[in-house]
């Protein structure tokens, strides 16, 4: 995988976050590992951070503190296998909390990712599927992404992205009732259907 530049970046979404912003109210969030990307972003009216570096460049925690921003803590472990994943991930993600709580970082903006698919072979995807209630423990929402992902395609039968969206509602599903508060996903009018048929039905509400 080829590393974009800073400069080519900037280039790709500061001019989208501003014509968003411009002609539509919603929140936006930027997805990047680089502090300036992000502190520009910011500034034009991003206001999420998703970072899957595990803040690699501590500037970055500047950055935060100078905004009054959300940040998605994504979990990855580069260039190192996993011998015990979830006590890891786990241990991995809350030095991380207290890194950005001992900068002066608000936990309440703080959100998780366990990083479902960042560094991780399939069976590490699945226990950790398995195993997201445990991730309660942090004390911040969880967020995950498993839309349209790999690994759906590897449980199955090796579908292109595009022919994922059963498994990806089923992902849906299963992390709604382990108690995660947000869902990224590419099939949002699918998705909110296939949650609030389940959620009826959970909660006999009719």
């Amino acid at each position: 995988m080829v590393e974009v530049s800073e400069n080519e970046e900037l280039e790709r979404v500061i001019p989208i976050i501003e014509r968003i912003k411009n002609n539509f109210e919603i929140n936006i969030s930027i997805d990047s590992k680089k502090h300036r990307v992000i502190d520009e972003a910011i500034k034009c009216g991003a206001e999420i951070v998703n970072d899957i570096s595990m803040i690699e460049d501590e500037n970055i925690l500047k950055v935060l503190n100078n905004h009054d921003v959300f940040y998605v803590l994504g979990h990855y472990r580069k260039n190192e296998a996993h011998q015990n994943l979830i006590p890891e991930v786990l241990i991995d993600i809350s030095k991380k909390i207290d890194l950005l709580i001992s900068s002066g970082f608000d936990r309440s903006k703080i959100i998780l990712d366990p990083g479902i698919g960042f560094g991780k072979n399939l069976n590490h995807n699945v226990a950790l599927l398995n195993r997201l209630s445990l991730f309660h423990s942090l004390r911040v929402p969880i967020a995950i992404g498993v839309s349209r992902k790999s690994f759906i395609a590897s449980l199955n039968e090796d579908e292109p992205p595009d022919q994922r969206l059963a498994g990806s509602l089923a992902m849906a599903i299963w992390a709604c009732q382990q108690g995660v508060q947000i869902l990224r996903v590419h099939d949002v009018a699918e998705t909110k259907q296939a949650l609030k048929i389940y959620k009826a039905v959970v909660d006999d509400d009719l």
